[in-house]
């Protein structure tokens, strides 16, 4: 299904979801608001591994792995995967080492 912002970016949108980062996931997308998310995802894993189109039963088995990893510091890593640096840093990892 295309949604109004993939006709508003013809294409050229792509969201990015760095793990347990709860921003990119508000507001909830729909009529009520006038808000939709482009289609294009590209969703970063706990170990930094960036999957195109990762079906929502996995991103979440995969964010719980990951925020299971720091239960010692809970509720940080929403905070920590929000960070832009977070997500520039793993963007950068994976173009070098081809993931």
């Amino acid at each position: 299904m295309t949604t109004i912002a993939d006709q508003a970016f013809e294409g050229r949108g792509i969201r990015f979801i760095n793990n347990n980062d709860i921003v990119p996931h508000v507001p909830l997308p729909g009529p009520r608001l006038r808000y939709w998310h482009t289609e294009r995802l590209i969703y970063i894993d706990a170990e930094g591994k960036l999957s195109p189109d990762l079906p929502l039963w996995k991103r979440l088995r995969n964010s719980f792995q990951g925020a299971t990893r720091d239960l010692d510091k809970l509720g940080q890593e929403a905070f920590r995967d929000h960070a832009m640096n977070s997500y520039v840093h793993r963007i950068r990892e994976a173009i070098k080492s081809g993931r």
